[in-house]
């Protein structure tokens, strides 16, 4: 028994420590153009980036507020004609709706993301929410305001006076 706990734990453990993460691809050129590639949302752990450098990575909410912001160092500037592939793994945000990629503070480009969250396909899952995938996931319910409990206790009281009077009724 104990060696079923161990194997079950072992399993449960790398499980636990995934999470979700957004990846995004990213090509930028020496001259500072960028262009945003692929988004894909996966189990793992966001990456650590040192603040550092001229270059910056930031998610965006639908209401164009910054969800998520991370700075990079960009190309050295010799134009060989040589892009650099930028990986960024950051943790997942259901209210993502863009990405933009910024050069000296300069906007480089710019993507709209939802749809890379959602894949449209009647279901709602994997990483697919009310918030990032609609035609998917129906918002949440909201409780109703209407208590059921008062009239579920009344209805429950009439068929016991009802099972009484018709037992009643048999025994006369």
């Amino acid at each position: 028994m104990r060696y079923l706990a161990t194997i079950a734990l072992a399993l449960l453990v790398p499980a636990a420590a995934a999470e979700k993460v957004m990846v995004f691809e990213v090509r930028i050129w020496p001259n500072g153009l960028a262009e945003i590639g692929q988004v894909d949302v996966l189990n793992g752990k966001p990456e650590n980036y040192p603040d550092a450098g001229s270059g910056e990575l930031r998610v965006l909410s639908a209401g164009r507020d910054v969800l998520q912001s991370i700075r990079f160092a960009e190309p050295d500037g010799q134009d060989d004609g040589q892009f650099l592939l930028y990986r960024f793994a950051l943790p997942f945000s259901p209210e993502a709706e863009r990405v933009q990629v910024l050069s000296g503070g300069q906007l480089t480009a710019e993507k709209p993301i939802g749809r890379d969250l959602c894949s449209a396909d009647g279901a709602c899952s994997g990483f697919e929410t009310a918030s990032n995938c609609p035609a998917d996931c129906l918002p949440a319910r909201t409780e109703s305001s209407f208590d059921w409990r008062p009239l579920l206790a009344l209805l429950l009281a009439a068929m016991a006076a009802l099972a009484y009077l018709r037992k009643r009724a048999k025994s006369v």
